[in-house]
């Protein structure tokens, strides 16, 4: 008898804990907002649900679903779950629980429109987040190990996704007030963010592939010892994409509010930046190899204890390639409005350097070794006395103002004039 009762009363708090409305043939758990229903609804059991309603939460700090079990389904069916728009508020809401699916609706209005956290203890939680638009929450979506996948957040007060140790794919975040896609310890592939008051993806230690960040106010693309692949990053307020003890590989950079590309500790193979409005490629301590800068405002490429490799500047408003403490190998610098090359402290092998408003190569405490320069409307190689520069067999021709200028304190070796 006792047992009986017990079990009465389980199947009494389950129907007050979820306003059922019936079972579908499919064995989906119908949810549905009455008269009488109070909010948070609270699933407390394992299974497949599915709204046959919006949802509306009029207070300000009240959850509209808790999910308080694992292995749970919730399929939106197309329906929205709206909040008050102020509060602390989540449209739905799970803590340290495993494999949650939510899917196929709208969330807006909430501090969060969808919450699936996981402390460290809880990691490996196996979530997805599928078909979710989430619009004017404080964030959009946030997710700890899990899967978000063709979603959009759109004109979130924050992070439109912010993902802790997840993948994000095929997902749109655009006007958000802050990062579009804010993921840490995470994978973002094929998505779009754009417009968004600060970056437009960041990651930590993550993998970025194949996106489009532009017309952000920050960074198009924020990345922190992370791997940036085929990603476009065009018109963002600041850098395209700006790169720490990362790898950029076959990005393009255009008409960014400053560098294009700019990188710390970094590698960059392969990529274009042009026409942004200061530097092309900027870097320190980093590698660039067949990489091409042309038509930016300022400098093709910018380099400072580093290493330019099979690169081409072409067309840019002051210098092609400027190097401090660098390495600059089988670059071509030609059209610039300034120097092709200008070396500080550097070696330069191999080189041609035609065609610019200035000297071809412009050396200060240098190698220049086996480079070309002609047509040059100053001098092909041009340094001052005592620059302790070390010149040796490149050819010089056409150049308007002379071919190589070479005063005491530099040593000049066959170089070939014409």
């Amino acid at each position: 008898m006792k047992g009986k009762i017990q079990l009465a009363l389980w199947a009494l708090l389950f129907m007050v804990a979820i306003p059922i409305s019936a079972y579908g043939v499919d064995g989906q758990i119908k949810i549905a907002q009455t008269a009488g229903t109070t909010f948070p609804i609270q699933i407390n059991e394992p299974g497949s649900y599915v709204l046959t309603s919006n949802l509306n939460v009029a207070a300000a700090d009240v959850n509209a679903i808790n999910i308080n079990a694992d292995n749970v389904t919730l399929d939106l069916n197309g329906h929205c779950i709206y909040g008050p728009g102020t509060g602390t508020g989540k449209g739905i809401n799970a803590v340290n629980r495993y494999n949650i699916t939510i899917k196929n609706g709208i969330v807006r209005g909430f501090y969060y429109g969808i919450h699936l956290y996981n402390d460290y203890d809880h990691k490996g939680a196996g979530h997805r987040i599928e078909g979710i638009q989430a619009s004017n929450n404080s964030c959009g979506i946030s997710a700890y190990y899990g899967t978000v996948t063709n979603c959009t957040a759109n004109k979130n007060g924050t992070d439109g996704i912010y993902a802790f140790n997840s993948t994000v794919t095929n997902c749109n975040a655009n006007k958000n007030g802050r990062d579009g896609i804010n993921g840490p310890h995470s994978t973002v592939t094929n998505c779009n963010a754009n417009n968004n008051d600060n970056e437009g993806i960041r990651t930590y230690r993550s993998t970025v592939t194949n996106c489009t960040a532009s017309y952000n106010d920050g960074d198009g693309i924020y990345a922190y010892e992370s791997k940036v692949t085929n990603c476009t990053v065009n018109s963002n307020g600041k850098g395209g994409i700006n790169a720490y003890e990362s790898t950029v590989t076959n990005c393009t950079a255009s008409y960014n509010g400053d560098a294009g590309i700019y990188s710390e500790k970094s590698t960059v193979t392969s990529c274009t930046a042009s026409y942004n409005d200061l530097r092309g490629i900027d870097v320190s301590n980093s590698t660039v190899t067949n990489c091409t800068a042309n038509n930016n405002g300022s400098y093709g490429i910018t380099a400072y204890y580093s290493t330019v490799t099979n690169c081409t500047a072409i067309n840019n408003g002051v210098t092609g390639i400027g190097a401090s403490n660098s390495t600059v190998t089988n670059c071509t610098a030609n059209n610039n409005g300034d120097d092709g090359i200008s070396a500080s402290d550097s070696t330069v092998t191999n080189c041609t350097a035609s065609y610019n408003d200035s000297d071809g190569i412009y050396a200060i405490h240098s190698t220049v070794k086996g480079c070309n320069v002609r047509f040059n409307t100053g001098y092909g190689i041009w340094m001052s006395t005592n620059y302790f520069n070390y010149i040796y067999r490149n050819r010089a021709s056409g150049n308007t103002a002379g071919q190589i200028n070479c005063p005491s304190g530099n040593k000049c070796v066959d170089n070939a004039t014409f």
